[in-house]
């Protein structure tokens, strides 16, 4: 019964929505037709949001169904508004109405019905695919279901020769039965973006971060920390092979990827115990939470606090009724890959996450938490400024909180933690917060180069593995499990991968968030490593006003608001890990740890 109100909705609007954006595109009717656009952009946005909400917690024939049906109309509602945008030629528009014009101008839209419901419908297989995925080995007791659970498996399994069946088959379940949709996306997402006067799909992406030579200055942020990297990655082989020998770590640069302990070798912290310069010094709060009882709920309020305290905005009442918070017993596929929603009517802002009472579901919660406080901030700006000042700000938000939660001084305050702040725990922090979040850069790096060049015809698919390990190599200095490992889809057993997300985004708001937590700490009067910047009236003030403003102004004004600077610097980053970053060339030092590759 849903499922048929639901797509009655949908052909009301469909009615109403379509034809009308052809009766006027005259000059004298630009303010009128904006405030018509703004107006169905809500409702066209509420319906998409509510169509992919109820596929992604209940993947089903019916909500695939509606899902795909709300993508397509969607689709051509906005072809046509983009065509009107892209045909009107008006030479005194208001700076604001022009702006807002040229935007819609801007991206990919797709200019017929069928590619768009194919595009949908392979996404919607390849989402399937990745939901439905599982390990179930003869080592293991039970069987882990979907990406949570195999990505918990991952983090608590030592043993090599597991870990080796455990990368393998979840690339053979996702990336080797994903690859030829795929690669049949890439070549109709190319096709859209040329129709639509790109080169290919990979160019709408750069444009959207708004800087002037993506690869250029990427690449300049990565030579300007990669030195780190390299200590950092040296230290870490050293202890794995004083941990798991030479058999399974050889002499040469590289580090196998199944042994990261992560399903995609971006995150390490599950190495913590191994990897730790002090063990024996605790920097978990699973504990603490475990110890007072806390329940999922009880875990995303106290995520809540570390916004509230700082004068931002509670979550409102639908968050708490509508959130998917926990993975459902009922039997259902539900997608777990952590993500908010914005649905543009009301104040309905959710988030879907199968979380557990432990600090990394604690730490994502206070990340989905970042771009729901972004929405709220700019829900009164009309529909087209409705973002972040580029992806990567939306991205950096939730990090720049994630610090915060892992500050001894901000657990203290709220009763997660003693304050007490030894040298030994302040490294161990850093080391942490290295191997969860530093070690993502070269990952990004990998991920986008590679899809650029793919993208581009740069690099043929006949090679694309090839170029994927080299790469992979090249900057994270990791290699294939083995042989057989090489020939498998590697890339495509990453969600953002295989579903056609940019993740750039990722790889600049690692520098942005550094910035951001530097501007915060000042404004606290804080010393950068001590910083508990959530009690700043102040600080909470001025990240408000900046999350206000949108995608209504530039990325680098948006900077400028919170951190006086007008573009991306590595020196905030670098400034914060110094201490381990000195900690690790005199450990290196000292062992005669070869640091280059």
């Amino acid at each position: 019964m849903l499922f048929k109100i639901f797509m009655i909705e949908f052909i009301i609007i469909s009615i109403h929505f379509v034809p009308s954006v052809l009766l006027i595109s005259d000059c004298e009717n630009v303010t009128k037709r904006l405030e018509q656009f703004d107006t169905e952009f809500q409702s066209m946005w509420w319906l998409r949001q509510s169509a992919d909400w109820n596929y992604s917690t209940n993947v089903s024939k019916a909500t695939t169904s509606a899902r795909q049906f709300a993508s397509v109309l969607y689709s051509d509602w906005m072809k046509d508004w983009k065509l009107w945008a892209r045909q009107l030629s008006c030479e005194d528009l208001p700076s604001d109405e022009k702006q807002i014009v040229k935007i819609m101008a801007s991206g990919v839209v797709f200019m017929n019905s069928y590619n768009a419901r194919l595009i949908t419908e392979l996404k919607s297989y390849l989402t399937e695919i990745y939901t439905s995925a599982n390990i179930a080995l003869p080592e293991l007791n039970g069987t882990a279901q979907g990406e949570s659970e195999v990505i918990s498996l991952v983090e608590h399994l030592r043993n090599p020769d597991i870990l080796k069946k455990v990368w393998k088959s979840w690339r053979k379940q996702v990336g080797e039965k994903g690859k030829s949709s795929f690669l049949q996306l890439m070549q109709l997402t190319n096709k859209e973006a040329q129709e639509n006067g790109y080169t290919d799909i990979g160019e709408t992406w750069k444009e959207e971060l708004g800087l002037d030579d993506v690869i250029s200055e990427v690449l300049v942020l990565w030579d300007e920390v990669k030195d780190f990297y390299k200590e950092l990655h040296a230290y870490v082989k050293h202890k794995l092979r004083l941990y798991y020998g030479d058999k399974h770590v050889g002499v040469n640069p590289w580090i196998p990827a199944h042994l990261l302990v992560n399903l995609w070798g971006e995150n390490w912290s599950g190495l913590s115990d191994v990897l730790l310069p002090y063990p024996e010094t605790s920097t978990n709060v699973t504990a603490v939470l475990l110890s007072k009882g806390f329940s999922v709920i009880d875990l995303i309020r106290k995520a809540e606090e570390f916004y509230t305290t700082m004068g931002l905005d509670s979550m409102k009442p639908k968050f708490w009724s509508k959130s998917m918070f926990v993975k459902p017993t009922d039997g259902r596929f539900v997608d777990c890959h952590a993500v908010s929603y914005d649905f543009a009517l009301g104040e309905d802002y959710r988030m879907r996450v199968c979380a557990e009472v432990k600090e990394q579901s604690f730490l994502e919660a206070v990340h989905e938490m970042g771009h729901i406080q972004y929405f709220m901030a700019y829900h009164k700006l009309p529909m087209i400024y409705r973002n972040g000042a580029n992806s990567a700000f939306h991205e950096a938000i939730g990090e720049t909180m994630v610090y915060a939660a892992q500050s001894p001084k901000c657990l203290q305050k709220l009763n997660l933690r003693s304050a007490d702040m030894p040298k030994e725990l302040l490294e161990n922090i850093l080391m942490k917060q290295a191997l969860s979040k530093f070690v993502l850069l070269p990952w990004a790096l990998t991920i986008e180069i590679w899809r650029y060049g793919l993208f581009a015809g740069e690099i043929k698919e006949e090679d694309m593995m090839i170029a994927w390990w080299e790469l992979r190599k090249q900057f994270q200095g990791i290699e294939p499990p083995d042989i057989e490992s090489a020939s498998l889809f590697d890339p495509g057993s990453k969600y953002h991968v295989l579903l056609h997300i940019p993740y750039m985004r990722y790889f600049l708001s690692r520098f942005l968030e550094h910035q951001f937590l530097e501007a915060m700490c000042r404004f606290a009067g804080e010393d950068l490593h001590s910083c508990c910047f959530i009690t700043s009236k102040e600080g909470g003030k001025r990240l408000k006003f900046m999350l206000s403003l949108g995608a209504s102004v530039s990325w680098k004004d948006a900077l400028e608001v919170l951190t006086g600077q007008r573009k991306l610097s590595t020196k905030p980053l670098l400034n914060y890990y110094e201490p381990l970053y000195k900690w690790l060339i005199d450990y290196n030092r000292n062992n005669n740890i070869s640091v280059n590759w």
